[in-house]
């Protein structure tokens, strides 16, 4: 079969990429756009159609083609994690993922516990769990925590698994928001350590804690485009703003269809003087 200018010219190029690059694969577009595989070889060569690499082939076909594991090979695969982390205790993620370098935060409270003369040990391992500070004889963890502790979903999962194998085995768990007792004065940060020094000894019964800090109170607007509450701005909301501050006019839903039937993402994109992933953006929010 011959393949003059012709034959790629009839193909609309900027559509096939886009059907392509959303995940579908090669016989996809042989079979929806009546391409020949010779063909469209051809067109990769002229540049007119770009592959994706070996790599990213394998990733697009995981995603589509997810490996499920049954609930039996699950518990097994759980089993032998555990007691390979039981036999290697230099192989565990906490270790893994955290610095050998001792952070500001234990610095300072390395400092602090040093001045109030309460004994302490740092690093202390059980099991799969390294422990910032502990009082071994009275089973005590005082952990100090930043903000990922609290924002990140996995590690605030994983802190709840270790506070609860801790407790029962019979620990205290204390906690410090890092961020939060930064935000202290220095009678309330004097206040909370006397009262953790105090716990620690058994003169008080009541695990210390200290009051979050109250976040300032932003003034409330009504904005006079879409009358919606805001607090961005005293006259409109940011999605008004961002409206009013368009430089192109959208077109409407209908006709922005039509365009990408006939012209494409990229092509029509092009059409309005956009990319085309702002073309993607409107079709979402229209």
């Amino acid at each position: 079969m011959k393949f003059g200018n012709n034959y790629f010219d009839k193909h609309n190029w900027d559509k096939i990429q886009d059907f392509y690059n959303e995940g579908h694969t090669w016989n996809e577009v042989l079979n929806i756009f009546h391409i020949s595989n010779q063909g469209l070889s051809l067109a990769v060569k002229k540049g007119l159609f770009k592959t994706r690499g070996r790599s990213e082939s394998v990733k697009n076909w995981l995603k589509n083609n997810p490996r499920k594991h049954s609930e039996e090979t699950k518990k097994k695969l759980s089993e032998i994690r555990k007691k390979y982390l039981a036999e290697n205790p230099d192989k565990v993620p906490y270790k893994l993922n955290h610095s050998s370098k001792e952070s500001y935060p234990e610095k300072y409270f390395t400092e602090v516990f040093k001045n109030e003369e309460i004994e302490v040990v740092k690093s202390f391992h059980i099991r799969l769990y390294e422990l910032d500070f502990c009082i071994p004889d009275k089973k005590i963890d005082i952990e100090i925590d930043g903000s990922q502790h609290y924002n990140d979903k996995k590690i605030v999962e994983s802190d709840k698994r270790r506070n609860e194998f801790l407790e029962n085995d019979g620990w205290d768990v204390i906690r410090i928001n890092w961020s939060h007792y930064q935000k202290l004065d220095f009678e309330s940060k004097k206040r909370y350590i006397l009262n953790l020094k105090g716990y620690i000894n058994g003169l008080i019964y009541t695990k210390p804690n200290f009051e979050i800090p109250a976040k300032n109170n932003k003034k409330e607007y009504l904005c006079k485009y879409c009358e919606s509450k805001c607090t961005w701005s005293k006259d409109r909301c940011e999605p008004c703003y961002r409206k009013q501050s368009r430089k192109v006019e959208r077109p409407s839903l209908a006709q922005l269809k039509i365009d990408i039937e006939n012209l494409g993402y990229s092509g029509t994109g092009r059409k309005y003087g956009v990319s085309d992933n702002s073309i993607r953006k409107w079709i979402k929010s229209i």
